[in-house]
């Protein structure tokens, strides 16, 4: 399944998207997935939604599990959290 294709089916489709995402793409194809997603606003806080507990507002299932969350919040270098207030979330 190609990227674009997966981010449709287990994302998009999920939160009731208003239009079409477009990743920036070199000349190769290969979508840059780390920025330049270019979204409708609304959209953008749709997808924001699932990362928080009101994920039910815009999805039925829990698309980024909780499991995900504490490995987001603690797999990695945790200092940058606590810079930006964080250090406490998601336990």
């Amino acid at each position: 399944m190609t990227f674009k294709d997966a981010l449709t089916k287990e994302i998009w489709s999920t939160i009731g998207a208003e239009a079409n995402g477009a990743y920036i793409a070199p000349v190769n194809g290969i979508p840059i997935t780390h920025g330049g997603f270019l979204v409708r606003i609304r959209d953008r806080t749709r997808l924001g939604l699932l990362y928080t507990p009101s994920y039910t507002v815009v999805s039925k299932h829990q698309v980024v599990t909780a499991k995900h969350m504490r490995l987001l919040f603690h797999g990695g270098r945790s200092g940058l959290l606590a810079i930006i207030g964080w250090a406490n979330a998601w336990r």
